[in-house]
């Protein structure tokens, strides 16, 4: 493509996008791809995301574990930068300036997502990879108009801005491909929500976190768990990737035991009954809204099962009371305590003590 010709964005693959199709069919995870490439995670992560580069080094190594020559992933390199760089030279200098503003540079560059350049070009040029768009009219296509035809629902005191979402669906998205899965099925869903529920008793929580991807990845579910940027109010959400894969995200927003888990089945029963709605965002603001209720009640009985509410509401404020009951049920007495503030049968606060909190520490081992 010379530079005289039009740019055509179906030209505008990365080679991340390659090697994440060679790893699905090789079964292989970024740890995977890590540990055989001597590369750190994050360092995979940003090549998969199109913020890194393939150097010469790594190229070969490529070759040698994926397939392919050293100089295929070299050309494929290269051709990916002309092509960005051609998206860019084509954008309105004003237009880049408005784009690029909305976003928490800074804190996009901490958590490892798109670096931070010196130069407005080189920036751009990072933002479009990592969006992998070509111009902010596919990322106003892609992300902003999808998310403002959901943010319309929600209150205008708690809404995430569009950008600060976009950016989180995308961390999403990029960790939710290269992650390998089964194929889509509900009854395997169904079958294993017992065993997701028992994950809620388990001490330890780095190693329950791990045990509920692979579940959801035995079901056809990329359980991808997210760190939040600024201005991003998500607790969690239900997305189709523009491949086609399922996938649930969880940003931790809430730190407590009873809110991620009621977040994730939230998520686990917008796959189940609103999977042809591309994305699904849970914002804490739509109680109403008929999809969002039937996930809230969904979530609800998954933890307490419809047959044992009525004892739940009539349960004592008693800590011994409340562990008893969540033994009886087999889940967490966190998980109890929050079921009873969420039907107003204790004061918010009163019990936090039964709840488990998920530190810096746990965040760390387990959040992209």
């Amino acid at each position: 493509m010379t530079d005289n010709e039009e740019f055509s964005p179906e030209w505008f693959s990365k080679p991340g996008d390659t090697i994440v199709e060679l790893m699905a069919i090789r079964d292989l995870t970024v740890a995977d791809l890590a540990d055989a490439t001597a590369y750190e995670t994050t360092d995979i992560r940003e090549i998969l995301s199109g913020t890194g580069h393939v150097t010469d080094e790594l190229a070969e190594k490529l070759g040698d574990i994926l397939g392919g020559s050293g100089n295929f992933w070299r050309q494929r390199e290269a051709n990916y930068r002309r092509c960005l760089r051609q998206a860019a030279d084509r954008i309105d200098p004003k237009e880049v300036s408005a784009w690029l503003k909305q976003f928490e540079k800074k804190q996009l560059a901490d958590f490892g997502w798109v670096p931070r350049h010196e130069t407005r070009k080189v920036q751009l040029e990072a933002y479009l990879a990592f969006f992998s768009v070509a111009t902010p009219q596919e990322w106003e296509k892609r992300y902003s108009a999808t998310l403002s035809e959901h943010l319309y629902r929600t209150s205008q005191a708690y809404e995430s801005d569009p950008a600060a979402l976009s950016a989180w669906l995308r961390r999403g998205e990029v960790e939710a491909a290269s992650m390998p899965v089964q194929p889509f099925s509900t009854a395997a869903i169904q079958k294993r929500i017992p065993a997701m529920r028992e994950l809620t008793r388990r001490r330890d929580i780095v190693s329950a976190l791990r045990s509920l991807q692979r579940l959801c990845g035995e079901c056809g579910i990329a359980l991808a768990y997210v760190q939040r940027p600024k201005r991003c109010v998500a607790s969690g959400a239900m997305r189709v990737t523009p491949e086609g894969k399922t996938a649930i995200l969880l940003s931790f927003r809430h730190r407590s035991e009873d809110h991620f888990w009621f977040s994730f089945f939230h998520e686990l029963g917008h796959v189940l009954m609103h999977r042809d709605h591309s994305t699904l965002i849970d914002e804490g603001t739509s109680e109403t809204e008929e999809l969002e209720a039937e996930a809230n009640a969904f979530s609800a009985n998954v933890l307490v099962p419809r047959q044992h509410r009525d004892e739940l509401e009539a349960l004592p404020p008693s800590p011994k009371a409340i562990i008893r009951f969540a033994r009886k049920i087999g889940i967490s007495a966190g998980i109890v305590v929050g079921q009873m503030e969420f039907a107003r049968a204790v004061k918010p606060g009163r019990l936090t003590k039964l709840k488990r909190r998920y530190t810096d520490e746990v965040l760390q081992q387990i959040v992209v």
